[in-house]
């Protein structure tokens, strides 16, 4: 089943598309986005806990109180960066953190770097085909920076990036009962950054306002969506053998919003799209096409 991670890593990247493009739809603030994906998410998942078998590793539940409280880190900093230097230099600077995360996850396992390092040619062409899959989406993004804006949010692609391998290790302390594992991961990341949220969100609101009636289908949708996007992610990051490389498959997410956008309007529909080149999408296909013969 390993050879098939690059396929749950689509269903992720495209699940993260449609997650991302019903928030622009939603149009919710960052913090209470935040606190429906959490808070939402731990309160639905909750009442299934006794058809999980239990983790023994206790390394796994570390793990994921460590994930939770990252999570809560880097998205309170995404949003203020979107809001201090806009949304579209924010995200156009994540996919930086790909190199990073494959760099790490030898770091942390050099065994796998010897074994790379035995290849250097075949080493070599997973980095170009890595290198080609940032290029195009920073390309597609029509991505701008300032020194400002890097500076602010490089701790939070570092921390993105240890995000991913603490993704990946929690899956591999977990393999015992995997099911299980994705389980309680998603419940444990969920309650402690949705929760981490939530008190973040009271110093300016007051709680009833989580109970207005536009909320109760908006956030019954997110918890859905923001929960089979972290299942087809756990199971993508178990089976690759890099989590850089399901990270470098999810950041596909802008192409897919592009494109349906250009399916919108071509049925008649009214919206604004932005235009993509032929030889970025050559690039990026060609580098993702490659990335997974290589593995």
């Amino acid at each position: 089943m390993e050879k098939y991670w690059f396929f749950v890593a689509l269903v992720c990247s495209l699940l993260n598309g449609v997650f991302i493009y019903t928030n622009q739809i939603f149009k919710l603030a960052g913090p209470l986005f935040m606190v429906f994906r959490g808070i939402g998410q731990f309160l639905a998942l909750l009442p299934f806990v006794i058809f999980f078998s239990p983790i023994e590793n206790v390394t796994f539940y570390l793990l994921c109180l460590a994930q939770g409280c990252l999570i809560a880190f880097n998205d309170y900093r995404l949003f203020r960066s979107s809001k201090a230097f806009g949304a579209e230099v924010t995200s156009s600077l994540q996919p930086l953190s790909i190199g990073l995360i494959f760099m790490l996850w030898l770091t942390v396992h050099p065994a796998d770097l010897r074994e790379m390092l035995q290849q250097p040619f075949h080493f070599a062409l997973v980095i170009l085909c890595l290198s080609g899959i940032t290029f195009s989406i920073l390309k597609m993004k029509k991505a701008k920076s300032s020194a400002r804006a890097m500076q602010y949010l490089l701790p939070c692609l570092c921390l993105m990036s240890i995000n991913d391998v603490i993704n990946k290790e929690a899956m591999m302390h977990g393999a015992e009962h995997l099911v299980s594992a994705i389980y309680f991961y998603c419940l444990i990341t969920a309650f402690v950054s949705g929760s981490t949220n939530l008190v973040l969100y009271l110093r300016k609101h007051n709680f009833n306002e989580l109970k207005a009636p536009q909320y109760k289908f908006r956030a019954p949708v997110i918890v859905l969506l923001g929960t089979l996007c972290m299942i087809s992610k756990n199971y993508a990051m178990f089976l690759a053998p890099n989590p850089a490389y399901v990270s470098a498959i999810i950041f596909l997410y802008p192409l897919w919003i592009v494109l349906g956008n250009m399916l919108y309007r071509h049925l008649g529909g009214k919206i604004s799209c932005a235009s993509v080149r032929l030889s970025t999408v050559s690039v990026l296909l060609t580098s993702v096409i490659g990335l997974i013969l290589l593995r």
